[in-house]
């Protein structure tokens, strides 16, 4: 190899390195912003309230500070396992599992995401299968949850959300279905691309959140399917085992 041809081969090699690492930061940053969304909801209501509100009542002002006390617990989680995401990149992710109710945690991320929800004007009407006892990483459940929402509120405000749990044998299957706008036809390619893998120079929009829920899916073991068409929202179903319960 010539100096000149090695010159390029090392200049591609950077080039490639500062994409990786442009990925993952964005991918990090992805992830820091979806609990701090709703903490500043939280904290921007409250401020409002307190200003207007003749009395502010003690329990309404407990409940706020301890919803703000449990977005920032979360957000403590989330960074201290946010390096898992190198790994994950290279295929290799640390999961977790403990015995968990799956619809209790579904319910307490919706309900965490109340005021992210109110903001959007979505309804979200839930069949959750109660208990639905599993093993399965809380905190890896909850971030594919989490994403789906936040997806079904960007690109579906104002428009009705959907989540189901069930369980057949040794399956649990999750839901998440918006009756928003949908993805018309010829867009879906591009979004079934990002669903495969994230996109060096695509790093806002659909794609690093569904990167992230099929990456996580496939560590646990499952299977998740996205439907879509235009005018008639879109749906995703995750199949997961359940491990030993």
């Amino acid at each position: 190899m010539s100096e000149l041809e090695q010159l390029r081969a090392e200049l591609q090699a950077a080039r490639e390195a500062i994409e990786r690492r442009d990925a993952l930061l964005a991918i990090i940053a992805h992830e820091l912003r979806n609990p701090i969304a709703p903490v500043l909801l939280s904290l921007e209501a409250l401020v409002l309230e307190a200003k207007h509100a003749a009395n502010l009542e003690r329990d309404h002002l407990i409940k706020r500070l301890e919803q703000c006390r449990r977005y920032a617990l979360r957000l403590r989680s989330d960074l201290d396992r946010l390096l898992d995401f190198s790994r994950l990149r290279s295929g290799r992710i640390d999961l977790q599992p403990s015995e968990i109710d799956v619809s209790k945690l579904v319910g307490a991320c919706i309900e965490d995401m109340a005021p992210m929800f109110d903001a959007a004007q979505c309804q979200v009407t839930t069949q959750l299968e109660s208990p639905l006892p599993a093993v399965l990483d809380a905190m890896r459940l909850n971030q594919i949850i989490w994403n789906l929402l936040s997806n079904a509120i960007k690109y579906a405000p104002g428009a009705r959300i959907e989540v189901e749990t069930s369980s057949s044998g040794g399956e649990l299957t999750i839901v998440v279905a918006d009756h928003g706008p949908g993805i018309p036809a010829d867009h879906q390619a591009a979004v079934c691309a990002q669903f495969e893998r994230i996109e060096p120079h695509a790093h806002t929009g659909f794609g690093i959140g569904l990167w992230l829920v099929r990456n996580v899916v496939d560590a646990m073991g499952g299977t998740i399917v996205m439907t879509s068409a235009e005018g008639s929202g879109t749906r995703f179903e995750i199949k997961l085992p359940r491990g030993r319960s």
